[in-house]
């Protein structure tokens, strides 16, 4: 994590920029940059982030980091479905995309457990 403090950037899941404004012995105080002006009160983010299991960081240091997670957000669905109704991807194309995906069939096809 980067050398995180008063004045650095951040992200939220959206990809909305804040700056850090300030700290509590906790938590970060937020600006957001599309907050409405009528709330001018920043937001608070924990200093121990959270990631959650099933939807990776909700917070980020970089937008690099931001639009990463994005573009697993946006498409690591369609293409689970795409592949699944393919009817055109080869065995061989398959096995390639099931290794870079981490994918071991002895370890998470339970069909091959039954067996």
């Amino acid at each position: 994590m980067p050398d995180i403090k008063v004045g650095s950037p951040i992200w939220n899941r959206q990809c909305i920029e804040g700056k850090i404004v300030g700290d509590t012995s906790r938590s970060w105080l937020v600006e957001w940059s599309n907050l409405d002006p009528r709330w001018n009160e920043p937001g608070k983010v924990p200093k121990k982030l959270k990631i959650d299991e099933y939807n990776g960081p909700q917070y980020f240091f970089s937008k690099e980091e931001c639009d990463n997670q994005r573009y697993l957000d946006m498409n690591r669905y369609p293409l689970s479905q795409f592949i699944e109704k393919s009817r055109t991807i080869s065995a061989a194309n398959l096995r390639k995309i099931a290794e870079l995906a981490g994918y071991d069939p002895q370890l998470h096809n339970p069909r091959i457990h039954q067996r």
